[in-house]
């Protein structure tokens, strides 16, 4: 028997035993529906909403289990879901661009949203230290990178985040920036008829000099989807790429949001001509009217520095490569199974690692590699040795104080004459020899600039140390 389901429909089985049936639990593809459905019987149904799951072929079970344990599985029904999208429609747009550092910028919709639409935000800044630690909104919908920051190095940085089946009402969006943001250009947009399970159809983004922006190709898996493309540029845009409308352009940034709809699978990509030659970013991401499948494959990771087995003295690059079928939202480094900093959310996926911070000996690195469904992959583990050589015994003495009589092995100290800036090592005994005196001149009435260190060295018999000036 084939029947055809679209987006909502009920589940109903009928459940008996010969003493009772406690519940009833519904299969899709043989992987269960929500939650078993108690009870005692004997109709038990359950609602269904089918756009979360893929248009063509599927078969649906029910298991009855009594109050013993036992379980039947009933025979499967084959159905067809064929869930019909929506028209694709930009809604309302609006936009910010603060003229200084910023670490939080808010933008508000115009108007009331609409439930169950897309809210996509283009995000630029002019510098490549700063990222977006989070966006939030007043509404309390949640937001995702639609992929990774594009980045053109030590200029500019672009990335677009979003949010799906979004609440009615009235709405202010926050962009979070750590540190704070050289020049933030945020863009928000409220899109209708998207898919409200699994949006993200794909990602692409590019970077340049020259006097048009462009975002390199993008290809699409399914039909009836939606292209927004976002740049920041050092110059000003002139206006939308072919095929594209232009939503808004920043005053005074010049930056565009523009977007496309396309019905037909294909290779796409995005163009904006500027005013002027310069740098510029520019992204393009496309969102699916199509129920999509949910995510599921998780991405795969490996640390490419160190090797296994490498013994490591100071400061090191832990270095990891990622990839994933959709973008790799994150990697995060692990140090004996404990976060090793931040996650790092673009490639290059490298941390340096200050290895005096840990114990000598023995320890294990491993790399988490997050896609934007947050599926998570870690990495076999890399075994490292860290040795460190024994500090010697180290202090500090400055003015008005004078040495102290006894200076061990890697001992420092400074003395200030008091009239003058020039400053004086004293005599001081040295209990083992040869020992070295690590020392450093200030001239206290320019304490800003820090001098490099000097030393002295004692012979190997000597035991005191003679008077020495500084010279400065």
């Amino acid at each position: 028997m084939k029947r055809t389901r679209v987006i909502c429909t009920t589940l109903t089985a009928s459940a008996a035993d010969n003493i009772a049936v406690v519940g009833v639990l519904f299969l899709l593809d043989g992987v269960a529906l929500g939650a078993e459905v108690t009870g005692t019987g004997p109709s038990y149904s359950l609602p269904w909403s089918t756009t979360g799951t893929t248009n063509g072929s599927h078969t649906i079970a029910a298991r009855a289990r009594d109050a013993a344990g036992n379980t039947t599985t009933s025979a499967s029904v084959s159905i067809t879901v064929t869930n019909i999208a929506a028209s694709i429609a930009f809604v309302q747009g609006n936009y910010a661009t603060p003229q200084s550092p910023q670490t939080a910028v808010n933008v508000a919709f115009t108007a009331a949203q609409g439930a169950g639409n897309l809210n996509v935000v283009a995000i630029g800044w002019s510098d490549t230290t700063a990222a977006v630690s989070s966006v939030t909104d007043s509404a309390g919908n949640s937001y995702a990178a639609a992929l990774a920051p594009t980045v053109l190095a030590g200029q500019i940085t672009h990335v677009f985040y979003y949010a799906k089946n979004i609440r009615a009402g009235a709405n202010t969006v926050t962009v979070h920036f750590s540190p704070a943001a050289s020049f933030p250009d945020v863009r928000i947009l409220e899109y209708r008829g998207l898919d409200p399970v699994n949006p993200v159809a794909g990602g692409v983004g590019a970077s340049g000099s020259g006097g048009t922006s462009s975002t390199g190709t993008l290809t699409t898996t399914v039909a009836n989807v939606l292209l927004v493309a976002g740049n920041d540029v050092a110059t000003t845009t002139n206006g939308a790429g072919t095929g594209f409308t232009s939503r808004m352009i920043t005053s005074p940034d010049g930056n565009i949001a523009q977007d496309r709809i396309v019905s037909a699978v294909g290779s796409y990509s995005a163009t904006a001509s500027l005013a002027g030659s310069g740098s510029w970013v520019m992204q393009l991401v496309a969102f699916s009217a199509t129920m999509l499948p949910p995510d599921v494959s998780p991405p795969s990771v490996s640390i490419t520095a160190p090797t296994n087995g490498t013994t490591i003295t100071g400061i090191t690059t832990v270095a990891a490569s990622a990839s994933d079928d959709v973008g790799i939202a994150g990697v995060q480094f692990q140090l004996d199974g404990v976060n090793l900093g931040a996650e790092v959310r673009s490639a290059p996926y490298s941390f340096v690692w200050d290895t005096t911070s840990v114990s000598n000996g023995s320890h294990v690195l491993t790399a988490i590699a997050r896609d934007f469904s947050n599926n998570m992959t870690t990495s076999s583990p890399v075994s490292v040795t860290v040795a460190l050589p024994a500090p010697g015994l180290v202090g500090q003495w400055t003015a008005p104080f004078s040495w102290p009589g006894l200076v061990k092995p890697g001992s420092s100290g400074i003395r200030q004459r008091t009239r003058s800036p020039r400053l004086t090592l004293r005599p001081a005994r040295i209990r083992s020899a040869p020992a070295t005196v690590i020392y450093r001149t200030v001239d206290s009435s320019s304490p800003v600039a820090m001098p490099a260190l000097r030393t002295w060295a004692s012979p190997t018999r000597t035991r005191s140390i003679p008077p020495h000036n500084s010279g400065c």
